[in-house]
Parts: structure tokens; sequence; C-alpha cells
């Protein structure tokens, strides 16, 4: 049984959720009357995949409904996002995004989908970004961190 300690420890891994179009199912009074899959887009054994399986069993005892864990992993991501951004857009196929998901939609401009093709429904963590530099640098701020850069 995994502990809430465990799922908050493993929360920061995971970025967000999306499933494409939700407000369409939000907005279906009968949702869900059928089984809901969580496409992970990684391979099993991960902290996305391990919360999202906790996630999936909290979701079938208060929905009523299954809820499974399908794990999609290649392409860096890609492949599960492929996988839900062409499913129908009716809300039982959801996926768990985490940042590298993000970025390949930046990076890449050949993938046949963008972030606008998904909808957030539930942010669960973040990760505590730091920027460092040298101290024998003398950069003190952003711009002048840009500028060096530029």
């Amino acid at each position: 049984m995994v502990s809430r300690r465990k799922i908050l420890l493993a929360a920061p891994a995971l970025m967000a959720c999306s499933m494409p179009l939700a407000a369409r199912a939000a907005g279906s009074g009968d949702y869900p009357n059928r089984l809901v899959k969580i496409i992970i887009a990684n391979p099993p054994g991960g902290d996305d995949d391990t919360l999202s399986r906790w996630l999936a069993e909290t979701m079938t005892a208060e929905l009523g409904q299954p809820v499974i864990v399908e794990n999609r992993g290649g392409g860096a991501t890609t492949v599960g996002g492929y996988t839900v951004a062409s499913a129908d857009p009716d809300g039982y196929t959801i996926l768990c995004l985490t940042t590298s998901g993000i970025v390949q939609t930046v990076l890449r401009d050949n993938l046949q989908y963008g972030l606008d093709d998904f909808a957030p429904i539930l942010g669960i963590g973040g990760y505590p970004v730091a920027l460092v530099v040298s101290e024998a640098s003398n950069i003190t701020t952003i711009d002048e961190l840009a500028a060096v850069a530029k």
C-alpha cells in the first residue's frame, strides 16, 4: 500500500494531468459511465506511474467506475501524448504529463499535437527550480545572465 507520505514525496515528479477538451466531458451529467484510462507517457516504475496508480485506485472508489493506468512510453513522452491527443475528446482518456512532455511540445516542431490539444484538469506537484551561476561570474540578476548569454 502506498502511504500519503510517499505520495507527497512523489508528487513533485508529476506536473499535471491533462485530457483533451476536458470541459466537454465535465458538462456531461452522467460522466463517467464507463472505464477511464490514465495514460502515462513514460515506462512503468517512475514517480508519475506510482502516483497515477494510486490516483486510479482513489478515482475508482470515488467514481464507481474502473480507472486504469496504461503506460505508453517512448519518443521522450510523445507516444503517450499522441495517444491522448488523438483519442476521442470525451474525458475517458487522461494524460499524466510530466515536465519532459511539456518540453517536447516546445522543442519539436514535427509533433502532430501541441499543448493546446489538452486542457489541464489537475496540478499535482511541481519542481522547485533554481538558476545558479558561478560566484566568479559576477552575474547577480537574470538580465545580466541574459546579456552574457546573448
